[in-house]
């Protein structure tokens, strides 16, 4: 009870005596921030007036920026640029403006935002055609917007213009042939594979010379390490056909098609996912079919229905090509951080789930909700689910603990696990020896060494918590109107609060203020 009592006067003496960044003036609050540190940190402020109308402000440094009708994204780039989309009048109309540091552009409205590091691309629309915003500045046009994708260095996005298909990479244009809305870079980001899907058929960028009728996904660890899923066409029989219009190979002015053997089949991964079984949104599902191989011709009849072989749909699972063998529905395929294992899911005719691992084969779960490598590849954990109940296999071993659901896994920097799990209609984290207060839901997490915060809400208030095990400190810091997701590109765990009255910020379980 003595612990108890001097944790809640600690909380109590830091909020009364906390030193404020601003104070709350009647009508306003907090509507969102962002903070790199302490000295650069962007907050708006929504304001309500006596007839109920509200503006908002922008409060990042010593500027305010005034009189905009509604708020968007806000964010600060490591090079200290503010970025923030807002709604102000215009001429004759209501229009969303871009803020880009000291430059401003205005748009219909956003359509996307893709963030990381430095690197940012705004998506947006301006009449009847979008604009990219790369890195602040007004460069590619299009009609239609599919896929995009961004990290430290490189950005590529794809799009329709005047009827024909694009891909733009770090600012180069190239007309391909087809829609492409599916594209991910490998592991450590040296090489970008994209999807290329012309009618009934798809070709993947760093395989040109398959044709498949589908690829449903795919993934690269680097650019000799590679998986891919996809959908071969049904094989035809030709029996039917007249055979006076079958050739061989070497037949010139041929109309139709290429010889597809196993040996050149590629795997699929998806290091995402999606659900499976309902239950999660960490897996996707992939199916494979069978082939169609050496049929050429001049002239290609109308096929019907007949000449379609009835073959089981299955899925065919390639790695570097090499055929694995086949099997019923995989899902959720990726590599592990070091590239050395392949992971996938598959789910027979009976709805009997397999998690392979490697060589291994785990079975005797309903589902598989989410798995994850440490950075170094040396431990890995699973959450499972049977009979309604949820629970983790470390390192093949069952953790004790039963949850409702599990919602994220964790391995700090010297592979501590730790957790995100729901029991009833509550989230709390988990270590092997720790458990938090609960929170109807938990927004943001962060390690600090070996010690981690987080921020959640409970009951429409939000609040701060960190675990300090180096100085055997855990703190709460709650009941507030706002707190900012905790910044995953700072060094510290720092959030912007506010209690309704005054605006403050957190470092590291401590209040703090830069004025």
């Amino acid at each position: 009870m003595r612990i108890f009592i001097l944790f809640i006067s600690f909380i109590l003496i830091n909020i009364s005596a906390f030193p404020q960044i601003y104070t709350l003036q009647r009508g306003e609050r907090v509507k969102d921030g962002y903070i790199l540190d302490e000295n650069n940190f962007a907050v708006i402020i929504e304001k309500t007036d006596i007839n109920n109308q509200k503006t908002f402000d922008i409060i990042y440094k010593d500027k305010r920026l005034t009189g905009y009708k509604d708020a968007g994204i806000i964010k600060i780039l490591p090079n200290n640029i503010l970025v923030a989309t807002m709604l102000k009048s215009s001429t004759g109309k209501d229009m969303w403006t871009l803020i880009y540091g000291d430059k401003e552009m205005e748009f219909d409205y956003i359509e996307r935002s893709d963030f990381s590091g430095n690197n940012s691309i705004i998506f947006a629309r301006l009449s009847d055609y979008g604009i990219a915003i790369i890195n602040g500045e007004r460069q590619t046009e299009y009609s239609e917007l599919f896929a995009s994708i961004i990290d430290d260095n490189d950005f590529a996005f794809s799009y329709l213009r005047d009827g024909e298909y694009f891909i733009n990479v770090n600012g180069e244009e190239k007309q391909i042939e087809g829609k492409v809305d599916r594209m991910k870079y490998s592991t450590y980001g040296d090489e970008l594979i994209y999807i290329i899907e012309v009618e009934e058929s798809s070709t993947l960028s760093n395989d040109d010379t398959d044709i498949f009728f589908e690829v449903v996904d795919f993934a690269s660890f680097d650019a000799n390490n590679y998986a891919d899923a996809v959908k071969f066409m049904p094989e035809i029989d030709t029996n039917d056909i007249n055979n006076s219009i079958i050739t061989n190979a070497s037949t010139t002015n041929t109309s139709m098609i290429t010889n597809y053997n196993l040996s050149n089949i590629s795997v699929y991964t998806n290091e995402e996912g999606i659900t499976v079984k309902g239950q999660s949104d960490t897996i996707a599902l992939m199916i494979i079919t069978n082939i169609i191989t050496n049929f050429i011709s001049l002239q290609m009849p109308e096929i019907s229905q007949e000449n379609i072989t009835n073959a089981p749909v299955m899925t065919s699972l390639i790695l570097n090509g090499r055929n694995l063998g086949e099997y019923n529905l995989i899902t959720n395929m990726s590599f592990s951080p070091d590239g050395k294992t392949l992971l996938f899911i598959d789910i027979d005719t009976n709805e009997n789930l397999s998690f392979h691992v490697g060589g291994e084969t785990i079975t005797n779960y309903d589902n598989i909700l989410l798995y994850k490598y440490s950075a170094d590849s040396k431990s890995f954990a699973y959450a499972a689910q049977t009979n309604g109940i949820s629970f983790i296999v470390l390192n093949g071993k069952r953790l004790s603990k039963d949850f409702d659901n599990i919602n994220e896994l964790y391995f700090s920097s010297n592979n501590n696990l730790v957790y995100n799990a729901t029991k009833g209609d509550r989230q709390y984290i988990f270590t092997d020896d720790f458990e938090s207060p609960s929170y109807n839901n938990i927004n943001s997490f962060k390690f600090i060494g070996e010690s981690f915060a987080f921020t959640g809400e409970r009951l429409g208030k939000y609040y701060y918590f960190i675990l300090d095990k180096e100085n055997l400190k855990r703190r709460e810091f709650g009941g507030y109107d706002f707190v900012s997701a905790i910044n995953e590109e700072t060094d510290s765990a720092i959030s912007i609060v506010s209690d309704g009255k005054n605006i403050f910020i957190i470092k590291d379980g401590n209040i703090i203020n830069n004025r």
